[in-house]
């Protein structure tokens, strides 16, 4: 069972929400604050299951 979470009109799907918000995490740590390899690719590769998640699943109530 996949949640939704309800933004006025718009119906977003948290595991999509919770991808896009790890890949801007990432981009921070990576880009902005220049951490050195290792540990800051955890968010990405976390992104990445979740997209695949939410493409294999889909969305509750819309095309995915």
């Amino acid at each position: 069972m996949t949640r939704v979470t309800e933004l006025g009109s718009l119906r977003v799907n948290a595991t999509l929400l919770g991808a896009v918000a790890m890949v801007i995490v990432w981009i921070v740590l990576a880009f902005v604050l220049q951490l050195p390899t290792g540990w800051v690719h955890v968010p990405y590769v976390a992104a990445v299951l979740l997209f695949a998640r939410r493409i294999l699943l889909g969305a509750p109530r819309f095309r995915s």
